[in-house]
């Protein structure tokens, strides 16, 4: 098979992957907004939440888990000025050492050192302002979860505007794994590229994770992952 066909087919392959994993955020979102947001419809902040609430949202999260391997973490995320509770603002699950779910917390306290300011990280600012699913680059989510990571992000809004995020995190180490294991399959070496041409893994030592393509590259091929909401690109020569 011609390497153009090889990498096609995992582009396909991929495409499909993150395709699914937005459809579940879609799904989560709008879970969490006809069970919550009907009960929070007389007012303009929703909460605080009881706890058979944060068990639905902790057990959607799960699911993204169990059914998406891409995926590090994933939860629901508040918008400050739409719930009661700020220690609710990000019912948020990873992937514990065994593989199996647990609760991830995060500083809330705007006078600490760790304070997790987010709002105006791209995968929350982004589709507040533009009502549109994201998918960011990858960056290091310093206060977050500190890892290495690209976020999927779904909108969700009532009648008063909009409420939050439905996301899940995919780390570049996992992407990794999966690009080397598709080496295996393809004659041709090839980049996996995020927004602005900035490389996200390579199988080839050539291309570096985090340089911009263009500082290596020559003329070569390029292929937008056949996704609904724009995500990733292929490079190969």
């Amino acid at each position: 098979m011609p390497v153009e066909d090889e990498i096609r087919r995992f582009a396909h392959s991929l495409a499909e992957d993150l395709d699914s994993l937005f459809a579940d955020l879609e799904a989560a979102a709008a879970l969490v907004l006809s069970r919550l947001g009907a009960e929070n419809s007389h007012s303009l902040r929703w909460g605080p939440f009881a706890p058979d609430q944060l068990r639905m949202m902790e057990a959607e999260a799960d699911g993204l888990l169990e059914r998406h391997a891409l995926v590090y973490g994933a939860g629901i995320i508040f918008d400050p000025d739409r719930i009661v509770s700020p220690e609710q603002l990000i019912p948020w699950r990873v992937r514990g050492a065994t593989g199996a779910a647990e609760a991830y917390g995060f500083d809330f306290d705007e006078h600490s050192r760790d304070y997790y300011d987010f709002m105006q990280l791209p995968w929350f600012a982004e589709p507040k302002a533009t009502g549109e699913p994201k998918m960011t680059a990858p960056y290091v989510d310093f206060l977050g979860v500190d890892e290495y990571i690209l976020t999927a992000a779904v909108p969700f809004a009532d009648d008063h505007g909009f409420v939050g995020v439905a996301g899940s995190d995919i780390e570049v180490s996992t992407l990794e794994q999966v690009m080397m294991r598709e080496a295996k399959n393809v004659s041709g070496r090839f980049v996996l590229l995020g927004a602005q041409g900035r490389i996200v893994c390579s199988t080839t030592a050539r291309f570096l994770p985090g340089e911009l393509l263009e500082q290596n590259a020559g003329s070569g091929h390029h292929l937008e992952l056949p996704t609904r909401v724009p995500t990733l690109s292929l490079y190969w020569e």
